[in-house]
């Protein structure tokens, strides 16, 4: 199989999940903490409790993982966390974009990557 999650930790990294798009993002999150980068995540679901792994997350990160729950009122504004200073960026929620990228459900290039990317 291909690896359309690879992942080098360089520079600051901005990490976006949606519900079991967590899976493939947390050995990213644990080689970007491994190599001392700068990192955050924003995870979003329905509800905290289908959310897999975010009580951990919270725990042991609670400057770095912010958390969406629907349930809750809060919904993600991916261009909103995206819009900061150059860097890389990485998403798994399937059917949804990255700006700059395109769906992870889109096998063609891997998209769910954008070294260099920066908002318009």
């Amino acid at each position: 199989p291909r690896n359309h999650f690879a992942f080098s930790p360089a520079g600051p990294t901005v990490f976006v999940a949606g519900g079991i798009g967590i899976t493939p993002v947390l050995s990213m999150v644990s080689a970007a903490i491994g190599a001392g980068s700068e990192w955050t995540l924003h995870y979003a679901g329905r509800s905290r409790s289908t959310m897999a792994f975010v009580d951990e997350l919270v725990a042991d990160h609670p400057d770095r993982v912010h958390v969406y729950a629907a349930d809750e009122g809060r919904r993600l504004d991916v261009g909103a966390v995206t819009a900061g200073p150059a860097g890389q960026g990485f998403q798994a929620a399937p059917g949804h974009e990255l700006p700059g990228g395109g769906s992870v459900r889109d096998s063609r290039r891997p998209s769910h990557q954008t070294p260099g990317y920066q908002a318009n």
